[in-house]
């Protein structure tokens, strides 16, 4: 994983495989990127392959975010992964993005 953006918006850049390890480690960059953000991108586009239990740890993770935290926005997702998000209560293709319990 690694970050690029400004200050105000952080984009966190997903390759490889999203394992339940590696949604963990997600997980915890989701929280330490929001610190300061006005948005946080996370953009899977660069996944080869991903776990379903993956995705549900980051879904937790994004059902877990507070209302004053940062709206995120998630990139790069194929039709699997977009089904299984809605599945677990999160409307990932919508252009609205993802905000904290609002």
């Amino acid at each position: 994983m690694m970050r690029v953006g400004g200050d105000d918006v952080r984009t966190v850049i997903v390759s490889g495989t999203l394992t339940g390890a590696a949604a963990t480690d997600l997980e915890k960059r989701l929280e330490a990127e929001s610190d300061g953000a006005s948005r946080v991108v996370i953009d899977f586009s660069q996944v080869r392959d991903f776990s379903d239990f993956g995705l549900a740890i980051v879904a937790r993770a994004l059902g877990r975010r507070g209302p004053n935290e940062p709206p995120v926005e998630l990139r790069g997702l194929r039709q699997h992964q977009l089904r299984m998000f809605r599945y677990l209560g999160f409307d990932a293709s919508s252009p609205r993005r993802i905000a904290g319990n609002s």
